[in-house]
């Protein structure tokens, strides 16, 4: 019986000792990954990103004549409210 509890005492050991190693390994790993991402980052970049050029109305904005009016006199509206 002894000799099963012995046994059993070096198994729980090993187990312990090798999730040790794996959570230290994931631990490093982790460390290892960020230092590399910061690394990349700082001296490659990402390029910019070219700025879209307008080609007119966004599709499904209504161009009608009396909406442009309409939007015109509720800017200049606004504008004359808050002039003084």
């Amino acid at each position: 019986m002894t000799d099963l509890s012995a046994v059993m005492a070096q198994a729980g050991n090993i187990m312990l000792l090798g999730m040790g190693i794996v959570f230290c390994f994931l631990t490093v790993l982790i460390f290892c990954v960020n230092g590399m991402s910061a690394v990349v980052h700082r001296y490659f970049p990402d390029a910019p990103t070219p700025m879209a050029t307008k080609r007119g109305a966004p599709a499904g904005a209504s161009s009608a004549p009396a909406v442009v009016a309409a939007a015109a006199a509720a800017v200049q509206m606004h504008r004359n409210r808050n002039r003084s």
